[in-house]
């Protein structure tokens, strides 16, 4: 057995600043150019990869750990991975089983459990399966031609697809005999509906509505499962959405794993925190408190070499300079450019970002980090990018908001519309989660939950301001918030005075991590 994983290499088609990857999986019986059609389109937002197999092993999961194996030889990084049919269930194992492999699920035509059960109706038959297995082993061809009938069948493009499948099956290397039943074998025995509900990462999951293979039903199984899964139906289609509804299944693809977004909310939270950077130590008291404390816990020698992530003003960096050698980096160029004039006794700057440190493999004996990694999109990557240039025993000292940071000022605007104003953090068993799928020893959590007092809403929303973190991820209104809107929200907020004054919570996690292997 072995997987062949090759690199779309296009010219005419390749963005060059695409920096998220993405792994093809085929269906069962279909090779990676079924894809052909989709490749050009996907270029333009990700750096694109195909996967094959030959010569199935009897163990799915031995399939599954070569695959991870090349996977990490080829791609490096997290990848979203694209899954059709049985490809989709290859790609959940995949997540299950090396979670570091994966950024994401987008699963086509996919069944977590293709037979049907008796707590699972949506599933395909017992005994029609056992007569494709039958069929396999007496007729392949006659076979194929059959299932390819199944495939298309009821898609409103049946006509043009069954010639595009006719001319498919000519031009392909054909699956050999025992591949078609070993891969029959492996459906017959997935069921992957507790891992559905398990995972904690993001996944798209489209569907034919006119599927003879893999019913439209099985979306609304799955809708109530997990908060990490969206659903898609496409109206008037079979098993090959990505070939009759590129156009939508581009849409529904970009709308969930959009590779832009990213880059646009750094921008746009370096530039919030460049604009406060002179403001920023009269305003961050909680800021400073919280690095007081990590650094409490910091223990580094004299020379080893840290990275402060999210250095900020500089303030805590020079603080670290008095015990080790280093290296001050932040995302914001006006932080590190006011970082340096300010604290001159501190040689290394950088201007750069956590998740793609411009540092070497191993090259770190530690990292510093306090309140920067809560506006991270991808914790599992930067966790990842972090153990990559630390050295075997390096340390992590983290500090962190968790999700019941502000939450008065949310359900102040809760009560008035249904937008996001209010950015939602990561839970401490999240982060716990991800150090253990990274591979890093979580030596000691603290969770603390410190609240701030001002006098009135106005006060809480302009400190929020100077110290740059009235930036919103995702989902904020846009325009003014008008005077009876304002009004609302400062009556809404009033419920939570006490004798201090109006709170603003703020629930710290305080994380130390170790690189053991």
């Amino acid at each position: 057995m072995s997987w062949q994983i090759k690199r779309y290499s296009e010219s005419y088609a390749i963005n060059s600043y695409a920096q998220m990857p993405c792994v093809l999986l085929s269906g069962w019986s279909a090779n990676s150019d079924i894809f052909e059609w989709l490749l050009p389109g996907l270029a333009q937002y990700f750096i694109v990869y195909t996967a094959d197999v030959s010569d199935l092993p009897e163990n799915v999961d031995d399939c599954v750990a070569e695959l991870a194996e090349t996977l990490q030889k080829e791609v490096c990084k997290p990848a979203l991975v694209i899954g059709w049919s049985l490809g989709g269930n290859l790609a959940l194992r995949l997540a299950e089983l090396y979670p570091q492999q994966v950024s994401g699920l987008c699963l086509v035509g996919c069944n977590p459990s293709f037979v049907a059960r008796d707590d699972w109706p949506c599933g395909m038959a017992e005994q029609q399966l056992a007569t494709f297995r039958q069929g396999i082993a007496e007729q392949a061809g006659k076979t194929l031609r059959r299932f390819d009938l199944l495939q298309i069948k009821g898609d409103d493009e049946q006509t043009a697809l069954r010639k595009a499948m006719t001319d498919y099956r000519q031009q392909q290397t054909a699956w050999r005999d025992e591949d078609l039943l070993r891969g029959l074998e492996w459906l017959a025995g997935f069921d992957q509906r507790d891992l559905v509900k398990s995972l904690r990462i993001p996944m798209l999951w489209c569907f034919g509505e006119t599927d003879h293979l893999v019913p439209a039903g099985v979306a609304r199984q799955l809708e109530n499962n997990s908060d990490m899964l969206t659903t898609c139906v496409f109206a008037s289609c079979a098993h090959l959405p990505f070939l009759t509804r590129p156009d939508g299944f581009f849409r529904s693809l970009l709308d969930s794993f959009d590779p832009d977004a990213t880059v646009r909310e750094k921008q746009k939270i370096a530039e919030a925190f460049s604009a406060a950077a002179t403001r920023y130590d009269d305003a961050a008291c909680i800021q400073q408190w919280t690095a007081e404390r990590l650094l409490g816990k910091a223990a580094f020698d004299k020379d080893q070499r840290v990275l402060d992530a999210g250095c900020g003003t500089g303030q805590w960096t020079e603080a670290l300079a008095a015990r080790t050698q280093v290296i001050g980096l932040d995302l914001a160029e006006g932080m590190v450019s006011y970082a340096r004039e300010k604290h001159p006794l501190v040689r290394n700057w950088m201007t750069g970002d956590a998740e793609q440190l411009p540092l070497a493999d191993q090259s770190l004996d530690g990292i510093f980090s306090s309140l920067a990694v809560q506006w991270v999109q991808h914790p599992k990557a930067l966790l990842l990018e972090w153990r990559r240039a630390l050295k075997t025993g390096g340390r992590i000292y983290v500090a962190t908001l968790g999700p019941k940071t502000l939450y008065e000022l949310r359900e102040s605007f809760a009560a008035i519309d249904s937008y996001q104003h209010v950015n939602r953090f990561l839970m401490a068993d999240d982060w716990r989660y991800y150090a253990d799928v990274c591979e890093l020893q979580v030596e000691s959590c603290e969770v603390i939950e410190k609240p701030v007092y001002y006098p009135d809403v106005k006060s809480l929303l302009q400190a929020l301001k100077a110290i740059g973190a009235h930036t919103v991820a995702q989902h904020g209104m846009k325009g003014m918030m008008g005077k009876t809107r304002w009004q609302q929200l400062q009556s809404n907020y009033e419920n939570y005075r006490d004798a201090d004054g109006l709170p603003a919570s703020y629930e710290l996690i305080l994380l130390e991590l170790t690189r053991h292997g």
